[in-house]
């Protein structure tokens, strides 16, 4: 009877792990657009909000206190080379002609960075299958959209891509038809330089601002606070 105990105990054990893989796997998968999509409506209804009550405030964002914004599709951007889903970038749209975007974490759903556009109206300005007919092109293939991924790039652009990262590869800005790459090179991947180790004092580091953040389109300034009010009398 103690041996048969024992056995049952392993079964069981076993099969709370089988269980516990399954969940494991869920988290670490991509959101959904529709995902990406509340997570901004959320953010623009909080930062709306906070912006009204503080118009001069940092971390606000004037182009949402009215509160009359649309979302359009979000672009699931990769990481480069592992291509690796890594955020959705959000454009949004006032009645009023203001374009500006929020990026949502691809696998948490948080959202990271918010900001204005510099160009309004449809995004991507690319389309995929404008990008596909460019890189069938370059490549002397014919390709389908699906076959291009947005990638963001060292230089702070986004690109449409297609090929093996390192090998025969395609880059289409996604934002200016006429930025097209065959291959990886230093204008959209500048080599990393060198520096010399540097000593900070206490008092130096205490001093120092941080640098400001940008947004991986058009080197855009953003707003990326996270220091937001959370009492709903702010």
């Amino acid at each position: 009877m103690k041996r048969i105990a024992v056995s049952v105990s392993v079964v069981l054990a076993l099969s709370a792990l089988a269980v516990a893989v399954p969940s494991l796997a869920l988290a670490a998968a991509p959101i959904t657009e529709t995902d990406a999509i509340e997570a901004a409506e959320q953010l623009v209804a909080r930062v709306g909000g906070y912006s009204a009550r503080h118009p001069h405030a940092p971390g606000g964002c004037a182009a949402w206190t009215d509160g009359d914004v649309t979302p359009g599709t979000p672009l699931l951007v990769h990481t480069y080379p592992d291509l690796e889903p890594s955020y959705y970038y959000t454009p949004l749209e006032s009645e009023r002609g203001d374009a500006t975007f929020v990026t949502v974490d691809a696998v948490t759903g948080d959202w990271q960075a918010f900001g204005n556009r510099s160009q309004s109206g449809d995004f991507p300005r690319v389309t995929r299958e404008a990008a596909a007919r460019t890189a069938s092109d370059a490549l002397g293939t014919r390709l389908s959209p699906s076959d291009l991924r947005a990638v963001g790039m060292p230089n702070k652009h986004l690109y449409w891509h297609t090929g093996e990262p390192g090998g025969r590869e395609v880059f289409v800005n996604i934002a200016d038809p006429s930025d097209i790459h065959v291959g990886l090179d230093e204008s959209i991947s500048p080599p990393q330089r060198s520096y010399e180790p540097t000593t900070f004092s206490r008092a130096a580091t205490t001093a120092a601002r941080p640098p400001p953040r940008w947004s991986w389109t058009t080197g855009e300034r953003t707003s990326t606070s996270r220091t937001l009010p959370t009492s709903p009398t702010a």
